[in-house]
């Protein structure tokens, strides 16, 4: 859709949850910039609210629903004239959401961002859910919303794993890769726009090209992004354990344009608890958590100078105490470079919410979390002091506001937003 005159209407979007939740509201941007919509920050003078939700755990709900009744207000107090839903609660939540906030006027599919600019040109709200289990990838071109130095790449969405914890196959369907011309493109446009750090996200990104063989694996996709000219850093974010090949870790080696930076979210290291998770790990079939050593140490080994981030879940139904000591041990012992950590909370739509009468309570499962980020804040902090002194290539993200004059930077060990800065 081509833009002509500029429409009356001033849209103001606010984003909630992850960066892949971020990537899909820089398209809505886009969509509706094209049809001619204003877009500001300040909701006050906003005609139409947009709220991009994140329906992943119960407190994101909870925080979407407040911001919702928040945007809602400014029908009293700004000019607000239609409140739009977008993101995960768009689509399989929106019952529920329309019976937790009164007022919702439209609501915009994750499956169907391409439609944005239809939506909002309805009269009254679609009350079924319109999702056709398959992504429509708009062709329009993304307002990127991140800093000067990177931008996401999101290239597949859904996923196939069946985690028995996560509601993601339920809130977005099934694996679906983007097709490689379209990442192609786009990974070109954000380094035309003058970034120089491309940050690839998933929710399954080494699975990219098994729903299609037409479209080649990971590496493959890999081998075309490298050659754009201009791109410097090449991150991979949402590494599932049992898509991490040789193949893979032999080309991240062969080619620096890529960081020595991976993420590989574990989510526990207990063969039991992994095998409840429906977690397939290599090396983690046997009775020892130190089969998980030998994975990390074969990365390492693959690619020298590695930094390996994780994610672990603490208080999952069945964690025992010495499961939970086991994977605190392996914290203490610096196997990861950067950590996350959230207790496991029971999910509706998730096999795993059938196990609630197994679970750790509450509080022991918040204080073992508290452990294991204790426990990594050590690991962190000796990785800095033995880093001081070394010279390395840093990007500069932009200034640091709390300290005038000062700029905030990141190594290649440093993913954005969630590993600090130097």
């Amino acid at each position: 859709m081509k833009k002509n005159t500029k429409k009356c209407e001033k849209i103001c979007l606010v984003n909630l949850g992850c960066h892949k939740n971020q990537v899909d509201s820089e398209i809505i941007i886009g969509v509706l910039d094209d049809a001619g919509y204003q877009f500001i920050s300040d909701p006050e003078d906003a005609d139409i609210i947009i709220v991009n939700t994140c329906g992943f755990l119960q407190a994101a709900r909870e925080e979407s629903v407040e911001m919702l009744l928040l945007m809602n207000s400014y029908r009293k107090k700004g000019r607000l004239k239609k409140l739009v839903v977008a993101g995960c609660m768009a689509d399989k939540d929106r019952h529920y959401l329309t019976r937790e906030v009164r007022q919702i006027d439209q609501f915009i599919s994750p499956f169907h961002l391409d439609r944005a600019a239809f939506v909002l040109q309805e009269s009254h709200p679609v009350e079924a859910p319109v999702s056709s289990g398959l992504v429509q990838f708009p062709k329009a071109m993304r307002w990127i919303t991140t800093p000067p130095s990177y931008g996401y790449l999101k290239i597949s969405d859904g996923c196939n794993n069946q985690c028995a914890y996560c509601r993601i196959p339920f809130l977005r369907g099934s694996f679906q890769s983007k097709p490689p011309d379209d990442v192609i493109l786009e990974s070109a446009e954000i380094i035309d726009s003058g970034r120089r750090e491309i940050v690839i996200i998933s929710q399954d990104t080494t699975a990219y090209g098994t729903d299609n063989p037409l479209y080649g694996d990971f590496t493959g996709l890999l081998s075309q992004i490298v050659k754009i000219p201009g791109l410097r850093w090449l991150r991979l974010m949402y590494l599932h354990p049992a898509g991490i090949s040789d193949t893979l870790l032999q080309f991240i080696a062969d080619h620096p344009v890529i960081c020595r930076y991976l993420d590989i979210p574990l989510q526990h290291t207990d063969p039991e608890v992994l095998k409840r998770m429906n977690r397939r790990i290599p090396g983690t079939h046997g009775s020892k958590t130190d089969r998980i050593y030998s994975f990390l140490e074969h990365i390492r080994k693959s690619v020298p100078g590695v930094a390996i981030r994780t994610t672990l879940m603490t208080g999952y139904p069945g964690e025992t105490e010495k499961a939970f000591r086991n994977m605190l041990e392996l914290v203490d012992s610096g196997a990861f470079d950067h950590l996350g950590v959230f207790p496991w909370s029971p999910e509706p739509d998730t096999v795993a919410v059938g196990y609630q009468h197994e679970a750790v309570d509450k509080h022991t499962a918040e204080e073992r979390a508290a452990m294991l980020l204790s426990a990594q804040a050590e690991v962190v902090e000796a990785r800095s002091q033995e880093r001081l002194g070394s010279e390395c290539l840093i990007v500069i993200d932009g200034p640091d506001e709390t300290v005038p004059g000062h700029v905030l930077g990141r190594t290649e060990f440093q993913a954005p937003e969630v590993d600090g800065w130097v």
